[in-house]
């Protein structure tokens, strides 16, 4: 599986808003489309409770990717966190993130 994160404004920046474009490429015969994708944001080494817009459900493009916006509470590395579902198995992808901090 290949997952791409297209971030605006790229870098994101804390307390803004920013939308993200979520890509995937799986193995050929692989269901997954139509699927919902949900995208989730933390801090590693935080113990920060959730925040709410921390976890949304990506919205489906017609060009095939996923839409959605995040609200970074600071400045600094992030993981973001695609959580889909490929072949009926329940899939995480962690790619980091760095927010900019205004």
């Amino acid at each position: 599986m290949l997952l791409a994160l297209r971030w605006t404004p790229s870098p994101p920046r804390a307390r803004q808003v920013a939308t993200v474009v979520v890509r995937l490429r799986v193995r050929p015969g692989a269901r997954w489309a139509g699927r919902p994708v949900a995208l989730s944001v933390a801090m590693p080494g935080m113990p920060m409770p959730q925040v709410p817009g921390e976890r949304t459900v990506l919205r489906p493009l017609a060009s095939g990717g996923y839409l959605g916006r995040v609200v970074f509470v600071m400045g600094g590395l992030w993981d973001a966190r695609v959580d889909l579902a490929v072949g009926g198995r329940a899939v995480t992808v962690s790619v980091p993130v760095r927010v900019w901090e205004p």
